[in-house]
Formats: structure tokens, C-alpha cells, sequence
């Protein structure tokens, strides 16, 4: 889908969250259903948004039937990232735009990652449709996407430097983590627009791309995009969204990246029969190199199985895909 934020220092850059040319989830249910939990809200000042507890972190906004979508969305991610991951992310803030100057009010220590969301789509389970391509973007699935990289940075790979995307891990790892917490619709979603990706002949070798870097964020004007809304922030947390066109970035490039990644997870999933092999993965990714990209020491090697590379045996993983998902394409034009 969609949503993509890069947590720069305090800032949160949802680099399709919301309405722009990115989006490509589309909306549905997920794979549990979350328990509906008391809140106990607080008022945080006397004209100000009320606080609301939850199990897994704080909700500031400023009505109650806001913090509990907020909470279910909050409680799918989780349960999303312990199958992934088998342990439970840390307590945080989910927090409504307007109020995030009250972040500061919750003690750090229950306060491991931020998540503010614009009041337009707080409380909003709506799929909004976006650009010509019909695609969509779900809302639901949008939070928790972005709750889930949050978990990752926070609690298994994190960012030692201001200027990267997401944490030290690989940006394809980043994202598939960030992926695992989306819908089953948004999921299907991502393997037809892996197919359309192979039958275009776009697929990038696996040895490739899991060292490339988000299309986005290596745009020059993204940097230059982030360094202002940066500055202009002074540290307080905010949502900014930008889309692709407005970067000068293929639509296609990004599409691509996000189906991919996903399409590598399921990959490695299968393959080795090991459904936290994302949490495997990202323990190879260490802070020893000033290139976080180039930190893949040998889970490669550790999962291929046989004579052929994994990324061989990637490529004809692909080409299967593209059988299964229906009429299929030229082999020919498969990989680039």
C-alpha cells in the first residue's frame, strides 16, 4: 500500500499515508478481530484532548469512538507483529494532529514510538480512491501499516541515523514488516501488482534488491522535502504526505517497491517454513556500516537450498506466481 513514513528524528513522513498518487491497499477485514477493551480517559488540560489507556499504548484525541478505532487498529498491528516477530512491541502514543504538542504529556518510558494521524481520517475506516489507476486506499489497514513500522524501529531494528529510511535494516526489510500488518485484501492486492511487475519484465534480481533503497527516498527532492518540513518542525512529531508525481518518481517504481517486498517476505516464508523468518532476517542487520543497505551478512546464503542462488530460485518463484494468479505472460519478459 501505501503508507510509508520515515521517522527523522521526531518527524513522521508518511510517504503515501493519505490520499496521494501512492496508495494501492484496498480495504477489507484482517486476520483477527480485535477485543473490544475499556478505555479509561483522562482530560490532559481543561480545553484540551482527553488521553485514553489502552492494553498496548495511549490514544490522544478528543472523543471516544475516535480512540477506539484507534485502539482496534492499535490491537491488529500488535497481533500482527507478534506472529511476526514473537514479542509485543513496547506502549506508545497514537495521536490526532491537532493535539500533538500533548505527546510531551505521557511519560517517555510509555512512550517508545508516536504515531500522529490527521483528524480527516482519525476515526475513519473509509477507502478512499486514488488517482486513475483505481487503486485505493484503506485506512484501517493504513494505521496499521504504519503503527507496524514504528514497532520495527522501535523494537527490533533501530535507527541510528537521522537522514535514512525507517531503521538500519534494509529498506525492502523495513517496508515487508511494515506489510505483514495490512489486510488480506490489501495482501492480495500486492501479489496482482507483483504479477503486473513480472509481466512487465520490472522484476528486480534478488541480489539487487535487497540492497535498493526506497525509490522515494532516494529522490533528491525528497531529501531536500525532508530537511525543510525538518527544520520547520523543531522536533515537534508531525504527518506530512507527499506522493510520487510530486517527486518526479514513477508511479511504477514505487508500486513496485511495496509489491516486492512484499513478495520477497512470502518468499522467505515459504521457503524456509519459518513464518519469523522476517525476525531472523532483521538480526542480521547490524549498526557496524555507515550503509545500512549493504548489511546482509548470510541469511542468502543460510536459505538457499541446492545447487541453484536464492535469487534464482526467487526469480522462478516469481514466474509461478504469475501462473497461479491466472493468465500468465511471456517468460521472456519476466526478468530484467
Amino acid at each position: 500500500m501505501i503508507s510509508k513514513r520515515v521517522l527523522l528524528s521526531t518527524i513522521l513522513i508518511t510517504l503515501a499515508v493519505i490520499l496521494t498518487a501512492a496508495m494501492i491497499s484496498v480495504s477489507g477485514g484482517f486476520d483477527s478481530v480485535p477485543q473490544h477493551s475499556q478505555l479509561k480517559a483522562r482530560a490532559l488540560a481543561p480545553d484540551g484532548p482527553l488521553a485514553f489507556e489502552t492494553r498496548h499504548g495511549t490514544i490522544i484525541t478528543d472523543d471516544e469512538s475516535k480512540a477506539r478505532w484507534a485502539d482496534e487498529r492499535l490491537q491488529s498491528a500488535v497481533a500482527s507483529f507478534i506472529r511476526n516477530f514473537g514479542t509485543a512491541p513496547g506502549r506508545g502514543v497514537i495521536i490526532e494532529l491537532p493535539y500533538v504538542s500533548y505527546a510531551k504529556a505521557i511519560p517517555k518510558a510509555q512512550r517508545r514510538w508516536t504515531l500522529p494521524w490527521m483528524s480527516r481520517y482519525f476515526g475513519s475506516g473509509d477507502a478512499v480512491k486514488a488517482g486513475p489507476g483505481g487503486h485505493h486506499f484503506d485506512n484501517d489497514s493504513g494505521m496499521q501499516h504504519e503503527l507496524n513500522h514504528l514497532f520495527f524501529t522501535a523494537g527490533v531494528v533501530p535507527s541510528t541515523k537521522p537522514s535514512q529510511y525507517g531503521g538500519d535494516a534494509p529498506d525492502w526489510l523495513d517496508e515487508a514488516a511494515a506489510l505483514t500488518a495490512e489486510s488480506p485484501e490489501a495482501k492480495a492486492r500486492r501479489r496482482a501488482d507483483f504479477r503486473r511487475q513480472v509481466c512487465a519484465g520490472r522484476l528486480v534480481p534478488l541480489e539487487r534488491f535487497i540492497v535498493q533503497r526506497h525509490p522515494l527516498i532516494a529522490s533528491p527532492a525528497m531529501q531536500k522535502f525532508i530537511a525543510e518540513r525538518r527544520a520547520a518542525a523543531k522536533g515537534t512529531p508531525t504527518m506530512m504526505t507527499i506522493g510520487a508525481n510530486q517527486l518526479g518518481v514513477p508511479q511504477h517504481a514505487l508500486q513496485d517497491f511495496y509489491a516486492q517486498s512484499a513478495a520477497v517476505a512470502e518468499f522467505v516464508a515459504e521457503i524456509s517454513g519459518d513464518p519469523r523468518i522476517l525476525s531472523r532476517i532483521a538480526q542480521s542487520a547490524t549498526a557496524a556500516s555507515d550503509r545500512p543497505n549493504e548489511r546482509y551478512p548470510s541469511w542468502t546464503d543460510d536459505l538457499t537450498v541446492g545447487d541453484q542462488p536464492l535469487g534464482t530460485q526467487f526469480a522462478t518463484w516469481a514466474r509461478a506466481s504469475v501462473r497461479a494468479g491466472g493468465p500468465g505472460c511471456a517468460a521472456s519478459r519476466i526478468v530484467n
